[in-house]
């Protein structure tokens, strides 16, 4: 993905998500920005969520380098208020799990053998989703309860794109 298409990407979730109302356009140093921070403001209704939730959700959506941003902030009560804070500290364990994904069938690419060949059970529902992974819980032959931890996707590829960009 081009730097053009991945600034689009990261502008058209600062505008769903109604951001520019939480950076005050005259502190913004790029004029076209600016420009378009005041239009979202003039023309868009005014935003039904709170403002941690509104950033939580555009920070997951632009993926795993924005979501260990918003960890990190999460961390610091002395730069953020509380609630931002508070919402922010969800990315640490509680992102959206991978859409449309098949635990077995990623196992089995994984270990090139069939998972019941290793394991008694493997939950397909997440005991928790963060930027980079998600964990499953999973029983071995021997009766062992145990946790999969399972790297996104396509992650790599996704976190080189956006730290070339930020860059």
């Amino acid at each position: 993905m081009s730097d053009l298409q991945q600034a689009r990407r990261i502008l058209r979730q600062v505008v769903r998500h109604r951001l520019d109302t939480l950076v005050p356009a005259m502190s913004v140093p790029n004029r076209g920005v600016r420009i378009l921070l005041r239009a979202c403001n003039a023309v868009l209704p005014a935003p039904r969520k709170p403002d941690g939730r509104r950033l939580r959700d555009a920070l997951a959506a632009l993926g795993p380098v924005y979501i260990k941003l918003g960890q990190l902030l999460s961390t610091r009560r002395d730069l953020l208020p509380v609630d931002i804070a508070d919402e922010l500290a969800t990315l640490q364990d509680q992102v959206e799990p991978i859409a449309s994904f098949d635990v077995l069938q990623f196992v089995h690419e994984q270990l090139q053998r069939d998972p019941g060949e290793v394991f008694l059970s493997i939950d397909s529902t997440p005991l928790a989703s963060a930027s980079i992974a998600q964990v499953h819980a999973a029983q071995l032959l021997d009766g062992s309860q145990v946790v999969i931890k399972i790297v996104r996707p396509g992650i790599r590829a996704q976190i080189a794109a956006d730290m070339a960009l930020i860059r």
